[in-house]
């Protein structure tokens, strides 16, 4: 009983490893059309294969291709949110890195922001989210 199970197995391992290669490379590859044959054949009994001829496809007519359906507008699928306009706060004269607020005009410090950062408005709470541009 064990050396008819080995026997399938190895045979099953050889069967894989040998002809299963070969096959896939078959299956994978596009077939090459059939030498083509010009004249009557050689006296030797060989054929001399030409190189099929490359053909260009002729361009539709204008009478045979129907005019071209122009599509109808339709909405666009994904709607834009509307801009939020986000005020630039102004510089205190005379202080560096301070700004008035443009919401309440109250001076706050915006030493270490780059300027064109968003800076939340520390004098509102968060969940107000009152956000100003640093000059």
């Amino acid at each position: 009983m064990k050396s008819t199970r080995s026997l399938r197995w190895s045979t099953a391992a050889f069967l894989a490893t040998c002809l299963l290669p070969s096959c896939i490379s078959l299956w994978s590859r596009n077939p090459e059309p059939p030498p083509r044959l010009v004249g009557p054949p050689p006296e030797t009994g060989t054929y001399t294969p030409v190189p099929a001829a490359e053909t260009k496809p002729q361009p539709p007519s204008v009478k045979d291709s129907p005019a071209p359906q122009v599509p109808k507008e339709s909405p666009p699928l994904v709607q834009e949110k509307p801009r939020v306009k986000i005020p630039t706060a102004v510089p205190v004269p005379g202080k560096e890195g301070v700004v008035f607020s443009p919401f309440n005009n109250k001076p706050v410090d915006v030493k270490g922001f780059a300027s064109g950062t968003l800076v939340a408005d520390p004098t509102f709470p968060l969940d107000q989210k009152k956000y100003f541009r640093v000059p």
